[in-house]
């Protein structure tokens, strides 16, 4: 068999090969094409004949389950249903990207779920219009290739189309982690760094206000006083899972000192923020939060603004109204904010 080679050229013929490929996934057909890992070897996840051939050119159990490449996270729900909270934690973390997460089917069955982060990829899977399994493009124990050459020294003359673009980025397999409830374990050691995908396993607390040298500071230090006196557990319900606490500013531009008069009235009650650094909101501290509590509902709405799927994970930590800034005001106005922010913490400690 003769193996069709579509160069991606950057030109307006570029979408009509990257469709000729989706139509042979659908169609059954085995097309190799780029992630920005490896090259993967996609088929119809639906047409047992096309998944019997996939085995057969992998050399690979027919037995042994495929994950599945998806185009967004929409798709999720479509093989699987629901999924446990770490899953979603761990997709919002590094989804688009280069990690597998393989959950357990209403079927009782586990099934792996890929989005990757190139743009090839994502339009191949999300024009075939069909369930795709796409392992990498190599035989069983072999080095998974990074370009379309190292495609066909391995499978030329066996699979139909190879869509060429180029050299892959990373060189490396995806990171596979299997989620169960609230523990993760990795099967696969890859890209994503392993630290960063056990981290997740914490319930990551998230406070937030504008320069983070006053307010949320603050509340990070006495939500982690709460959590210190009763070991860092949660209480029932999230049994097993330690808390992680931090803060972080809509309007810091960059590192600095924390407010010497938010310090002076911390150590009124025996807590040190000397060491605090105040540090600007990211992308990536929202998407790892489990649960944000912003000073006023415009650092809400920024967030919204950044991420509007965080919406059901954000909220005022006075939902009654705004907690302002006591910044130029006398030592008494860092007091009373103390003192209010310390029972909000206590409100919130309780409700988790």
């Amino acid at each position: 068999m003769n193996t069709e080679i579509l160069r991606l050229d950057g030109s307006s013929s570029d979408d009509s090969k990257i469709r000729a490929a989706a139509r042979a996934i659908r169609d059954g057909r085995l097309v190799a094409f780029p992630t920005e890992t490896v090259y993967g070897l996609a088929t119809n996840a639906d047409d047992p004949g096309a998944m019997s051939r996939l085995s057969q050119v992998k050399r690979r159990q027919p037995d042994k389950p495929y994950a599945m490449m998806i185009p967004d996270e929409g798709h999720v729900d479509r093989y699987v249903g629901q999924v446990p909270e770490l899953a979603h934690k761990l997709m919002r973390m590094f989804w688009p990207g280069p990690l597998t997460v393989v959950v357990r089917m209403d079927n009782g069955r586990t099934v792996g779920l890929r989005l990757p982060d190139h743009p090839v990829a994502r339009a191949v899977v999300a024009w075939a219009e069909c369930p795709v399994a796409a392992p990498s493009a190599n035989r069983s124990g072999a080095e998974a290739p990074t370009t379309a050459e190292g495609v066909l020294q391995q499978l030329g003359g066996e699979v139909d189309i190879v869509l060429d673009g180029g050299p892959t980025h990373q060189g490396q397999s995806s990171s596979v982690v299997l989620v169960r409830d609230h523990d993760v374990e990795i099967l696969r050691a890859g890209p994503v760094p392993e630290d960063e995908i056990l981290a997740a396993r914490d319930f990551h607390v998230l406070f937030v206000c504008s320069g983070n040298s006053c307010r949320s500071p603050m509340a990070e230090a006495l939500l982690k006083r709460i959590l210190s006196e009763r070991s860092g557990r949660f209480p029932r319900g999230r049994r097993g899972r330690s808390y992680r606490v931090s803060s972080a500013g809509t309007a810091v531009m960059s590192e600095g000192d924390v407010n010497a008069l938010a310090a002076q009235v911390m150590a009124e009650i025996d807590v040190d923020l000397t060491g605090h650094r105040s540090r600007p909101l990211s992308m990536a501290m929202i998407s790892s939060a489990d649960r944000i509590y912003t000073m006023t509902e415009r650092h809400q709405a920024s967030i919204l603004e950044m991420v509007p799927e965080a919406r059901e994970r954000v909220e005022r930590l006075d939902p009654e109204e705004d907690l302002l800034d006591p910044a130029g005001s006398d030592i008494e106005a860092y007091r009373s904010c103390r003192d209010r922010i310390g029972a909000l913490i206590e409100r919130i400690a309780v409700k988790t």
